[in-house]
């Protein structure tokens, strides 16, 4: 399982810099090989579409591969809608899902205008496994409507930071980027996260305040993936207590949005 773990931080890391925000009426998918110690353990597709009334939807599933696939089998299954305002995105509903071969799970975050979460779906047993978040923390953005915010503002020496809310935790981010490309025309970057609330409880993991992942997850990123333009993660290193899960982006398309 630690291979299929280190897989659901990559594509954390994917929705905390995920590509950039599509024109109106454009769907962008991007789709990335997984591998850990040298082997494919899955890989991860998230589509980002923005509709021309000013809505959006983020969709993302992965599951693991190879042999590490055969032995833990896991899946998983995120979206998130809202609208945009501006540069920002405005959360209005968060859903995930997830299954491995003993079992799964499924939860859901609805926001009201005012951002706070107005209702919370997530087994009664797994919620009780977890510190509770705080009322002033129960709130928008979610981690995919923060990372869209955030990514309009990608590129040298870029900065930026903020919390979301998954339903489950709250975690602060925060990116920054190099000054400049390399030689080579990527763009280095690094993702940070800090557990704020709702971590599991004592004996199970970590507590509030210890970092969300264990070392920053370091992103490299091209202007030239294809005619669209804006910064696209071409690589992701996210690292795992046996090793570093890379993530290297093997197909990206823009194309019109037709409804859905």
């Amino acid at each position: 399982m630690i291979a299929a773990r280190a897989a659901a931080r990559v594509g954390l890391a994917l929705l905390v810099l995920g590509g950039p925000p599509p024109a109106a009426a454009e769907t962008l998918t991007a789709t990335y090989a997984l591998s850990w110690a040298g082997l494919e353990v899955g890989e991860l597709e998230t589509v980002v579409a923005e509709q021309a009334d000013g809505g959006y939807r983020v969709v993302w599933q992965g599951r693991t591969r190879g042999l590490v696939g055969a032995l833990h089998p896991f899946t998983g299954w995120g979206r998130s809608e809202g609208r945009r305002d501006g540069r920002r995105f405005v959360s209005a509903r968060y859903a995930g899902r997830s299954r491995w071969r003993d079992g799964g799970t499924a939860w859901l975050v609805a926001f009201g205008p005012d951002g706070r979460a107005t209702r919370v779906e997530i087994p009664p047993e797994q919620l009780a496994e977890r510190e509770p978040v705080p009322e002033p923390l129960r709130a928008a953005p979610d981690p995919a409507a923060l990372a869209l915010t955030a990514i309009a503002a990608a590129g040298p020496g870029a900065r930026a930071a903020g919390t979301s809310f998954d339903g489950r935790r709250a975690v602060r981010f925060a990116l920054g980027c190099a000054a400049a490309p390399s030689e080579e025309g990527e763009l280095a970057c690094t993702v940070e996260g800090r557990l704020l609330a709702g971590a599991a409880r004592a004996g199970r993991g970590a507590r509030p305040g210890a970092a969300a992942d264990r070392d920053p997850a370091r992103v490299w990123l091209r202007a030239d993936v294809h005619e669209g333009g804006g910064w696209w993660p071409v690589r992701i290193e996210v690292p795992a207590r046996f090793g570093t899960v890379t993530a290297r982006l093997v197909r990206a398309e823009r194309r019109p949005h037709i409804g859905g």
